[in-house]
């Protein structure tokens, strides 16, 4: 652990922030530096739904281009949270990852919240490899709710994949990597007609991953295999219509053996585990041109499933493990017309539909040992369910500018959800109830901001806007007696005031926000006490919360060859208002979980007419508690990465790492163990271009 950034991180958080608000002066100084060489490139982006210059759109949103990634080395969710402020994550197992925006969304859940959207569709999915041929990435923080709807309280990431391009263009990339791991993406896509183009993308990883079993003598505790692909076909029969046909496939297995007593890579596990999932997704968009404006719908359908076996008690002994088994059957349409009315107005309105059904089935077994946990051994518990959401919701977005320096945006969206329960619970073969619980929401999610124009590159803004985490059940639970009426959702409302500039002739770009989130009704776990009775935790709308802080973004382009970029994020404040009665007692004043309160990271890219290729970024991540109680921390650690090789023409190749340092830190930390985080990794990789 790098323990000496702890005692600069206030030093440099106000680096940061002296940088968000440099004087007209030292701006001029930083565009003398800069010279007369390159321009940043407009990124357009489709966050707020609609297509506009990124440095448009008011609210706090990073883009990583396609090439830009390729460029960084990054190929996981987990790599763009690292390079993206306030975003921290946590690891349930080698596939679920979960994301916190600004400390909001860290708690536990009873079943998974959903916030990717690849091509305007979330898929209910753990392993989706979003960045296979990704075009875009868009991270969004902040309340989402009045576009987005439910499970987007706290922020959303938006992923935009290539389509056919009126060229053909195909590419290969091979890498071989640290713990025999080999990774290939590849890609092909042009026209078939005038009317008619195609794309498909392929992509496979497997390796034997990097924890050591002491137990039972082996070293690929995480070892995994997945196949990815993706493909598009395009039919634009006129000048007005546009069909989209897009088929995403997945499959992955691995072991499930990643958690150790005291940290470390090295595990005493009697049980192996396995961790495996698969995905079947089709969509159909279509796009076309009406006289009113451009309507817009999505119609998508996705069938997925997720299991894992792992052991509870994590040791040589046979005392307990778990088993679980889900499947999303999700149908989701959208419908979307936007248009503009005058120069000065643009309007969008909206309409969604979801059908959603999930199966789940879960079994505690206890072994031969499990007398030492007070157990009887060789005995099974178990629950099988279903849960039916039915949901629909219609939306708007108006952005009017009644003057040349004055832009005010409105959003509102009306969500209503109802979900349906059937619970069977089993000892051994033996039942032990059955439940049925039927519960609906009905949540209004507005949205508004205004922003200053002080020039065609620089604005101020302010907003104001509230998102919803849905309502839901304790299903997965084998007790009955914490399988009760459902929690009802939880709110965010974000208060953001921040910063938009290009400045420099467009060779650099400064992006600065200040923002607080007011959390509601936080879905926690809390301890029933019932007299004469064994404790029992129950899901409950038991808690408030609130995080504030400040974000910095700068991109820079000082010479043609060279492209700069650096980022940091603070939390001034991030703790629960109110949570009495959790399961460690009154923790009321606690940090939330799984959020760093700091993060720094930089980096450079340099590529050069020879074909030399150079970029380098490092990120400091500050401490951050596992758990609600505080007692599970992770000290500030420093992450650096760092790629070299040769660009030609047709074939490329490149020497890289991650890691470098070689800093051992944890990933997420369950019953008092931890997952660890990759050691130090180098690879080479090579690509090839048609």
């Amino acid at each position: 652990m790098n323990s000496r950034w702890g005692d600069w991180k206030l030093s440099l958080t106000a680096t940061w922030v002296a940088a968000a608000l440099a004087s007209p002066a030292q701006v001029s100084a930083a565009q003398e530096a800069l010279g007369e060489y390159g321009e940043l490139e407009v990124i357009t982006i489709t966050a707020d739904k609609i297509e506009r210059d990124k440095q448009d759109v008011a609210s706090s949103v990073s883009v990583f281009e396609g090439y830009t990634l390729e460029d960084m080395g990054v190929d996981s969710l987990e790599g763009i949270a690292n390079r993206t402020p306030n975003v921290s994550f946590y690891r349930a197992d080698s596939h679920t990852t979960y994301l916190v925006y600004r400390g909001i969304g860290g708690t536990t859940n009873m079943n998974k919240v959903w916030n990717v959207n690849v091509d305007d569709v979330t898929l209910p999915y753990v392993a989706t490899d979003i960045l296979l041929d990704a075009a875009r990435v868009e991270v969004l923080r902040g309340s989402q709710g009045a576009l987005y709807g439910r499970n987007t309280h706290a922020g959303v990431v938006n992923v935009v994949t290539r389509s056919p391009d009126d060229y053909f263009d195909a590419n290969g990339v091979v890498s071989y990597e640290s713990y025999n791991t080999m990774k290939f993406t590849g890609a092909v896509g042009g026209p078939i007609d005038d009317d008619m183009g195609y794309r498909f993308a392929l992509g496979y990883r497997s390796g034997d991953g990097y924890f050591k079993n002491r137990t039972l003598g082996t070293d690929d505790g995480n070892d995994h295999q997945q196949v990815s692909a993706r493909g598009k076909f395009v039919y634009a029969p006129t000048d007005i219509d546009k069909l989209t046909f897009s088929l995403t496939l997945d499959r992955f297995d691995g072991g499930f053996d990643s958690y150790a007593i005291g940290g470390g890579t090295t595990t005493e596990s009697n049980e192996p585990g396995y961790n495996d999932g698969s995905l079947v997704a089709p969509s159909v968009t279509w796009v076309r041109q009406l006289s009113l404006g451009k309507l817009t719908s999505i119609t998508a359908y996705s069938d997925s499933n997720y299991g894992f076996l792992q052991d509870w008690d994590f040791t040589a002994m046979d005392i307990m493990a778990a088993e679980y088994d889900e499947n999303f059957q999700t149908f989701t349409q959208e419908f979307r017309l936007e248009g503009q009315s005058a120069d000065d107005l643009n309007w969008l309105v909206g309409a969604f539909l979801l059908v959603e059904d999930l199966d789940t089935e879960t079994m505690v077994r206890f072994g031969a040992d499990a007398g030492a946990a007070g157990m009887p051994a060789d005995f099974e518990m178990s629950q099988r369910s279903t849960i039916k959401s039915r949901g629909g919701a219609l939306f708007g977005q108006v952005v009017y500018q009644p003057w040349q320096a004055v832009e005010l945006t409105g959003r509102l969206r009306l969500d209503y959800e109802r979900k349906e329960l059937d619970w069977q619970g089993f000892a051994g073969p033996a039942p032990t109830g059955s439940k049925s619980f039927d519960e609906g929401w009905f949540a209004a999610l507005p949205s508004v901001s205004a922003a200053w124009i002080l020039s065609d590159e620089q604005r101020i803004y302010g907003s104001i806007s509230r998102g919803y985490k849905a309502g839901d059940f304790n299903n997965v639970q084998v007790d009955p007696a914490v399988v009760t009426e459902p929690v009802d959702p939880e709110y965010a409302t974000t208060y953001e005031l921040g910063y938009k500039g290009t400045l420099a002739d467009r060779r650099l770009e400064l992006n600065a926000a200040l923002f607080y989130v007011d959390w509601q009704d936080l879905q926690v776990e809390t301890q029933l006490n019932v007299p004469g009775a064994a404790p029992v935790f129950l899901k409950q709308n038991a808690a408030e919360a609130h995080s504030s802080g400040i974000e910095v973004e700068l991109r820079a382009q000082p010479h043609e060859d060279w492209e700069l970029f650096a980022g940091g994020s603070y939390l001034f404040d991030y703790e629960f208002d109110k949570y009495p009665n959790s399961v460690s007692g009154d923790i009321s004043g606690n940090l939330l979980p799984n959020a760093n309160e700091f993060v720094l990271n930089g980096g450079a890219v340099y590529r050069h007419d020879s074909g030399l290729f150079f970029a380098v970024d490092a990120t400091v991540n500050g401490s951050r508690f596992f758990d609600e109680a505080n007692q599970f921390e992770q000290k500030t650690y420093t992450l650096v990465n760092a790629r070299i090789g040769y660009e030609g023409e047709s074939m490329s190749a490149y020497l890289y790492g991650r890691n470098l340092l070689d800093e051992d830190y944890a990933l997420s930390m369950f019953n008092g163990t931890t997952m660890s985080a990759e050691p130090a990794i180098v690879g080479v990789q090579v690509k090839v271009e048609l």
